[in-house]
C-alpha cells in the first residue's frame, strides 16, 4: 500500500486535481486500489474532495486534490564536524521534494534541541512525520517520546542501513562508513528490522576505529560481518554500502567470506555510497508511509 500511496500522491502533485479513474490511468493502479488509497488519504486529512468533474451525460465523478496543509514531513540530519554538531532540517512535500530548509550548529544536542526549527515548520503546515538521521546524538528513546508528545507526528529514527535498504524480500543492507559505526537492517515479510549495534568480537577493534589503510584488517572484518549476517539472518542477498574500495579488496572479501561460509554465501552487492545518493534515500525514507 505504501508504494500505491506514493504513486497516487505523486499523480495528485503533478495534476493538481483529478478523479479516481484519472488517477488509476495515471498511476497504472487498479480502480479498486485507487479507491482504497484515496479513502485512506482522505481519512488522514492529506487529500480532500474538490467538487465534481464535468459530465458527458453519465454520473459525474468526484475530484480530489492534496490539502494545502497535508502530507508534509520533516527530515532532520545531524553530523559531527570536529567538536561541532552540524544540523539541518528540511520540510518535504509528499513526493520528497524540499519546500523549506534551516541549518544550525550545536555544541550539544538533547531531545528538545530541534523544537525551534519544528515550531517554525508547524506554523506553516501540519507535519505528518518527523525523521531523524543523526550521527551519535541525541538519545533515541527520549527524543522520539518528546517529539511525538509535542507535535503529535509519527517519529522515525532509523539507522542508515534501514534508510538504504531497497526493501526486496529477504534483503539485508549493511552500511560500512569509514570512521563511523556499522549498521545492518533486513526486510522480511513486509517489515524492516534493524540489527542494532554490530559486535565484532573476538576482533580487538570496532569498525569505527579500523584504520582503512590496513586492507587486510578491513578484509577480515567485512568477511566476518558477512558470515555473521548470513548465519544469523539468512538473507536472500546482502547489499554492502561502502566507500570507494578497489576491486581487488572486494574480490578478497568475497573469497574470504565464501571460504568461511563453505560456499553457502548469499549473493553479495557492493554499492559505493555518495552524499547525494544518501540524501535522496533519506528523503524517500522520510515520506514513506
Amino acid at each position: 500500500m505504501a508504494t500505491a500511496e506514493k504513486r497516487v500522491l505523486q499523480a495528485l502533485q503533478a495534476r493538481g486535481i483529478a478523479t479516481r479513474p484519472e488517477l488509476a490511468a495515471a498511476t497504472g493502479l487498479s480502480l479498486v486500489m485507487v479507491n482504497q488509497v484515496i479513502a485512506g488519504l482522505c481519512s488522514e486529512g492529506v487529500v480532500k474532495a474538490a467538487g465534481e468533474a464535468a459530465s458527458s451525460g453519465g454520473r459525474r465523478a468526484r475530484q480530489y486534490r492534496l490539502r494545502s496543509d497535508g502530507a508534509y514531513h520533516a527530515l532532520i540530519r545531524l553530523a559531527r564536524e570536529g567538536n561541532i554538531l552540524v544540523g539541518e532540517v528540511e520540510e518535504l512535500d509528499s513526493t520528497g521534494c524540499p519546500t523549506c530548509k534551516m541549518q544550525g550548529n550545536f555544541a550539544y544536542v538533547d531531545s528538545d534541541s530541534f523544537d525551534a526549527w519544528l515550531d517554525t515548520l508547524t506554523r506553516r503546515h501540519t507535519l505528518r512525520s518527523i525523521t531523524l538521521c543523526t550521527a551519535g546524538a541525541p538519545d533515541k528513546k527520549s527524543t522520539i517520546t518528546h517529539l511525538h508528545k509535542r507535535y503529535g507526528s509519527r517519529v522515525k529514527y532509523p539507522s542508515t542501513a534501514a534508510v538504504l535498504n531497497e526493501r526486496h524480500e529477504g534483503e539485508a543492507s549493511l552500511y560500512l562508513p569509514e570512521g563511523q559505526e556499522a549498521s545492518c537492517a533486513i526486510y522480511r515479510n513486509g517489515k524492516l528490522t534493524e540489527s542494532g549495534a554490530l559486535s565484532l568480537l573476538p576482533l580487538p577493534i570496532e569498525w569505527a576505529n579500523i584504520p582503512h589503510s590496513d586492507r587486510s584488517l578491513v578484509e577480515e572484518t567485512v568477511a566476518r560481518l558477512i558470515q555473521m549476517i548470513s548465519c544469523i539472518l539468512s538473507p536472500t542477498r546482502i547489499s554492502l554500502h561502502i566507500a570507494e574500495w578497489p576491486p581487488r579488496l572486494t574480490e578478497r572479501i568475497l573469497y574470504n567470506a565464501g571460504t568461511k561460509l563453505r560456499g553457502q554465501m548469499p549473493p553479495i552487492r557492493f554499492i559505493e555510497h555518495t552524499d547525494e545518493a544518501l540524501l535522496r534515500a533519506m528523503r524517500q525514507y522520510a515520506v514513506r508511509l
